[in-house]
């Protein structure tokens, strides 16, 4: 059970993230149902879940860990970036310099780009594709999801990246972790879990045994 101060904190981040939306008359807050992403051509959509921006604590606690992981990293890819707000949540608050997000909906990707233009954000590029066929950049990377799909899609990316995840060393940040299973399935390591708040990172193990 999360702790009264836990709760507080949540309240009062969701009321901040809330007035800088209202200021800057961005649209990322409210939730998108499955049958409504105009998606139901692709052969992913059953696989979908609901579009949710995720809470800004929740983003900033989770990327702040994966950075405990490796201070250095400078790409962060966001599997599933609906209407953009972690994507310019971490452009804002990280200073990373290459942002993508992954999204399937042509529709949620216009929502995001008329936003990063409301924010003037430079160095976000949003990528209308599946994240069941995607392929990572050669380059180390916080991959980011906020559960978007099931568990069948996730495993279909694992897949097509595991050469990437054991050459460059790139972790995953996952928030609303429901199927974390998968991950173990494929040999990642949790590095970080947050029991209560259902967020964690994983990693592939280091095969020479380092940390």
């Amino acid at each position: 059970m999360r702790s009264f101060g836990s709760v507080v904190a949540t309240g009062i981040e969701a009321l901040c993230d809330a007035a800088f939306d209202r200021w800057h008359r961005l649209d990322f807050g409210g939730v998108i149902e499955q049958a409504d992403l105009a998606t139901n051509q692709h052969p992913s959509h059953a696989n979908a879940f609901s579009y949710e921006a995720a809470a800004g604590i929740d983003l900033r606690i989770v990327v702040s860990e994966a950075l405990r992981v490796d201070p250095t990293f400078q790409n962060f890819l966001d599997l599933g970036s609906g209407k953009g707000k972690s994507c310019n949540y971490v452009a804002w608050s990280f200073g990373f310099k290459n942002i993508v997000g992954i999204e399937f909906s042509a529709q949620l990707i216009e929502i995001a780009e008329i936003n990063n233009k409301k924010l003037n954000t430079k160095n976000v590029t949003y990528i209308l594709a599946d994240a069941a066929r995607y392929k990572i950049a050669p380059a180390p990377t916080i991959v980011y999801m906020y559960n978007p799909f099931d568990a069948s899609i996730l495993e279909n990316f694992l897949s097509n990246n595991m050469e990437h995840f054991r050459t460059h060393g790139s972790v995953i940040a996952y928030v609303n972790d429901r199927h974390r299973s998968s991950l173990t399935k494929f040999g990642f390591e949790t590095v970080y879990r947050d029991q209560t708040r259902k967020h964690s990172i994983y990693r592939l193990p280091d095969p020479a045994g380092g940390s």
